[in-house]
């Protein structure tokens, strides 16, 4: 599921074009581009930590070997940074949320494909996107709202 970078857009696209769920669209999306933007661009290019994977090339794995850098866990970041944006919009639907994230999370140390802490900086990146996320759009929350006609 979280080499599916197509579907999470696509799914992101169809929240934000759907009025209803749009206000969750729209956060779970800035949250997703400030931890790419964090992770991908930032840190993992300055540490430059090598993957499990790559150190033991003689486990046999499930998915095809990544190429780019293992800290913090991109996957689990991303996944984390919409968790979190969603559960500070919504509780109810951020619950099951932060479940399927914490199940991505420990996936990819299930794939050989992290180290632990690769997965908890990847849990703490996406815990602060998904938090910046929310903070850059709740004060745009009345946007969202639909008016009401007086009769």
């Amino acid at each position: 599921m979280g080499d599916k970078t197509i579907l999470i857009a696509l799914f992101l696209l169809a929240l934000i074009i759907i009025p209803k769920t749009r206000k969750y669209g729209i956060q779970m999306a800035i949250a997703v581009v400030i931890s790419v933007l964090i992770v991908n661009v930032g840190i993992k290019p300055f540490v430059k930590r090598c993957r499990p994977c790559w150190l033991e090339p003689n486990v046999p794995l499930l998915i095809p070997v990544p190429h780019d850098y293992s800290f913090p866990s991109g996957h689990t970041n991303a996944f984390f940074a919409m968790a979190t944006a969603l559960y500070l919009k919504d509780k109810k639907l951020g619950l099951p949320a932060l479940a399927l994230a914490s199940i991505v999370a420990f996936s990819r140390m299930y794939l050989f494909v992290h180290w632990p802490t690769d997965v908890v900086g990847g849990i703490i990146t996406g815990f602060v996107s998904g938090k910046i996320s929310y903070k850059i759009t709740n004060p745009f929350a009345g946007l969202f709202k639909k008016k009401k006609r007086r009769r």
